[in-house]
């Protein structure tokens, strides 16, 4: 068998070792690049964030944060009843509110 002669670069006098393993890394480097591999690209948000601009007259506007989801829009109610001064506590989970309107004996929840 005939040997094949490695560049000078690929040479290491004292590991000898560290040649053929050099040469593996680049073969391995060469076929990963050359293989396909699926590719996955971003999903689209299922959803538009928009700013909404709110005026009352006499009482002045404000531009609050809205999301529209198909043809519908949704607004966070606790920036509304904040820019409107109703008081309103949120839940922790944010899934209800409850406050007082006007009156204090006046709850809604």
């Amino acid at each position: 068998m005939k040997k094949t002669a490695l560049p000078k670069c690929l040479k290491y006098r004292k590991y000898p070792f560290i040649s053929g393993i050099l040469i593996l890394f680049a073969w391995l480097l060469a076929f990963l690049t050359i293989l396909p591999s699926p590719c996955r690209a971003q999903n689209e948000p299922q959803y538009e964030e928009i700013s909404v601009l709110i005026n009352i007259q006499r009482f002045g506007g404000a531009e609050i944060p809205a999301v529209i989801v198909d043809e519908t829009v949704y607004l966070p109610i606790v920036d509304i009843f904040s820019f409107l001064k109703i008081k309103i506590n949120p839940s922790a989970q944010l899934d209800s509110v409850t406050g007082s309107f006007i009156n204090p004996n006046a709850i809604y929840t």
